[in-house]
């Protein structure tokens, strides 16, 4: 056991008397001083425990900055889904109405209904959570409507030769 005297000298347990930056190596005896990391008789390393007290701070550190970059990535990857299912409805609108104009070359008239469109034949297939209607009035025009069921947008296009108009989806 150390003993400290009033003179900042510690006694050793070996019966040596050191002082207050000063300790004995564990191993061989030798006096060192406290701040050196190796002793110079037999080279031993020690751990320099001075200052070292509490928890280290770079765990805190490393869950503050993978939060930060959680705060950021979340809401940003949603809207990035939001646009690609947008973007998803308004190809398969496109494409609704390419195979719609394919329709009537063969039939002179536009379909009534979606059914007859989908498959090989128009090579229209719709995407799983794409909804779309469509309408046909009298065989020379024909509405078309889609969104995505976790989209934020509505598109609709009037044929033919008409543009896509976009709205929200409600």
């Amino acid at each position: 056991m150390i003993q400290q005297s009033a003179a900042e000298n510690i006694h050793e347990p070996n019966g040596r008397i050191t002082g207050s930056d000063e300790k004995s190596c564990e191993f061989c005896g030798e006096i060192i001083k406290i701040r050196d990391e190796i002793c110079p008789k037999c080279c031993v390393h020690f751990r320099k425990r001075v200052g070292k007290t509490g928890l280290p701070l770079w765990p805190f550190f490393l869950v503050f900055v993978i939060g930060i970059l959680a705060a950021i990535t979340i809401p940003e990857y949603a809207r990035f889904r939001t646009r690609a299912n947008n973007a998803k409805a308004f190809s398969d609108l496109r494409n609704t109405a390419t195979a719609q104009e394919q329709y009537f070359l063969e039939h002179e008239e536009y379909a009534a209904s979606i059914e007859a469109l989908i498959g090989p034949v128009y090579g229209l297939y719709i995407g799983e959570d794409v909804k779309i209607s469509m309408h046909s009035v009298d065989g020379k025009n024909y509405l078309i409507v889609a969104f995505h069921e976790r989209g934020t947008k509505k598109y609709m296009l009037r044929g033919p030769n008409g543009k896509v108009q976009e709205s929200p989806k409600r």
